[in-house]
């Protein structure tokens, strides 16, 4: 028998471009009260391939955090997660002095999957944003173990390419109907931007906290987007030229 480990549901609901002024209107967000992050993005280096994102398109997101007032971070995430490969170590990882490991559902919409992610404290993502410092630089050890150990593909750390960044603003403890949610904008090269709302549940509270999450955004007068495709795609594709 496979173990099994799932520690939250994330639930995350996309606001587009035209409706993210009156979202911040209606949940009273101001930009000086956010926690501001510049984000960045590590992809396989490019081969010639077919394939424009070949780590994405295999469930691999590797991810670099400048946050202002706290420590900078990187993340590697599985998505979605096969539990079948997580390994007795990773099985039984969890919190720890300069990193974390969470398994956690990720539903958007109908979307539902699992996925893993291995978040470490990082003094290094200055000098890779700035191009002073390989990206490999930017991933712990625990990290490269995590991606040795679980990823579907391998995954070379020291074949990367960067892309971004991305200006963030994060809201905490944002009160919407019965829920404390947390909202993220993400402005991309003055060409795309979005509100991404989210909130973490317990798994057996997730299916009616989505429906109850749903009808406290429709009553602030919001229109999820219709797509409801994950920000991390929507932001990849358009760094690497696959959209406009």
């Amino acid at each position: 028998m496979v173990a099994m480990r799932l520690d939250g549901i994330e639930i995350k609901v996309t606001i587009g471009a035209e409706q993210v002024r009156a979202a911040k209107r209606a949940l009273t967000l101001s930009n000086d009260d956010g926690r501001r992050r510049k984000l960045y993005f590590c992809e396989a280096a490019r081969s010639g391939g077919s394939e424009a994102l070949p780590l994405l398109d295999h469930g691999v997101i590797l991810r670099l955090r400048q946050n202002s007032g706290a420590k900078d971070d990187s993340t590697v995430k599985l998505r979605p997660f096969d539990q079948a490969r997580l390994t007795p170590r990773w099985l039984e990882a969890g919190k720890q002095d300069s990193w974390e490991f969470k398994v956690e559902g990720d539903w958007v919409g109908d979307r539902r999957v699992v996925a893993a992610s291995l978040v470490a404290d990082q003094d290094q993502v200055k000098d890779v944003g700035r191009e002073e410092a390989p990206p490999s630089m930017a991933f712990s050890a625990e990290q490269a173990q995590f991606l040795w150990d679980c990823a579907p593909v391998q995954v070379s750390l020291d074949e990367l390419r960067v892309l971004g960044p991305v200006d963030a603003i994060r809201w905490r403890k944002v009160p919407l109907g019965t829920f404390e949610a947390v909202a993220e904008q993400w402005d991309v090269d003055d060409a795309l931007r979005f509100l991404e709302l989210s909130i973490l549940v317990h798994p057996d509270q997730a299916v009616e906290a989505q429906q109850g999450f749903a009808r406290a955004i429709a009553a602030k007068g919001l229109e999820p987007d219709r797509t409801q495709e994950t920000k991390t795609r929507m932001v990849l594709e358009h760094l690497a030229g696959l959209r406009r």
